[in-house]
């Protein structure tokens, strides 16, 4: 799959100055280590570039696994949509590919939609839909994008292009500190046609 862009990741510790920032200005990505997927990653020199994804866990990890209340935010495009859910990931207090708590942006079956998701030792514990996008400002093809998640505590506050667009407050998550990452997922969502939707080659018909 083609994939798509990110750039500019911040994180402010909350009620403090920029902790952490990263702009892809160079190719050497020396401060970020992958964790989990067969996508490539890449910078060209000015975003990171996600392609080849694949339909499990692609991460993307960086910082201090001593970051606790902190607002996390990056910049992403799509370079091209397909017949997938499209997941962009925004990572917090990861600990690893089996203790997170992450916010997606994903195209739900044509329905575009914020998602959270906390797992905890493997499992996933909590999930829920955070915010769902009008048809008309859906996410498209070749523009920027922000995505801000505020963590404090338990509680975690989502923004889409700076706008507040909700949040949710884990019961589960045991961990108040981590690092952040990136991720991407392609799951495919079937073949479309407008009279039956998304199916899949080996569906009953």
């Amino acid at each position: 799959y083609r994939g798509w862009y990110i750039d500019n990741v911040i994180l402010n510790i909350v009620g403090s100055d920029m902790l952490f920032t990263e702009s892809f200005s160079s190719t050497n990505l020396a401060s970020w280590s992958r964790a989990a997927g067969a996508g490539n990653w890449a910078s060209d020199g000015s975003a990171l570039r996600s392609w080849r994804i694949g339909n499990d866990d692609n991460i993307l990890y960086a910082g201090d696994a001593n970051w606790s209340n902190y607002t996390a935010s990056f910049d992403f495009r799509y370079n091209k949509q397909g017949p997938y859910f499209n997941n962009v990931e925004l990572y917090l207090r990861y600990l690893n590919r089996d203790n997170f708590v992450k916010v997606d942006v994903e195209n739900y079956y044509g329905f575009w939609r914020l998602k959270y998701l906390v797992r905890v030792a493997t499992n996933n514990s909590e999930q829920g839909w955070i915010y769902e996008f009008r048809k008309t400002n859906s996410p498209v093809e070749n523009t920027w994008y922000n995505l801000k998640v505020k963590a404090e505590t338990n509680t975690f506050t989502v923004f889409f292009n700076g706008e507040p667009v909700g949040g949710f407050t884990s019961e589960d998550f045991p961990y108040s500190k981590g690092k952040i990452a990136v991720g991407a997922r392609a799951v495919q969502l079937g073949i479309w046609e407008p009279q039956k939707g998304y199916y899949f080659i080996d569906d009953d018909e």
